[in-house]
């Protein structure tokens, strides 16, 4: 992941870059080291925060929402663990920080909950600004 003392570079050479080591499907993780769990997305979105604008996104990795199957990457095969207010917090602070909405679950596995949260045009519109 790119550090925050290279986010100048990063404005000026790249259009998106990670932020973050992998992120899986928890709030938190212990040790907090690795992997990361949708709490810690918070800080490091603040922290990049001011380095956002048109052209400039920083990546926090894929929401690992629905079904991660058939090979997650990271233990077994499963549904997220997430639960439904953890993808709300996820998916819309991904849209605050322009994060970009890049789902990492069977999209067609998605239960009715999941699927209203990922097709809130509301929201997409937030993540598709420039800037607030």
């Amino acid at each position: 992941p790119s550090r925050i003392a290279h986010a100048g570079e990063m404005a000026r050479w790249a259009q998106m870059w990670r932020i973050a080591d992998d992120l899986w499907d928890g709030w938190s993780f212990a040790p907090k080291t690795w992997p990361n769990g949708i709490l810690s997305a918070f800080d490091n979105l603040a922290a990049w925060n001011p380095d956002v604008g048109p052209g400039r996104w920083p990546d926090a990795d894929m929401l690992p929402f629905g079904p991660l199957d058939p090979h997650p990457g990271w233990g077994d095969p499963r549904l997220s663990r997430l639960t439904p207010a953890e993808v709300r917090s996820a998916f819309t602070l991904w849209a605050i920080a322009r994060s970009p909405l890049i789902l990492g679950g069977r999209l067609t596995g998605y239960d009715d909950a999941t699927r209203a949260v990922v097709a809130n045009a509301s929201v997409i519109a937030l993540d598709q600004q420039d800037r607030t």
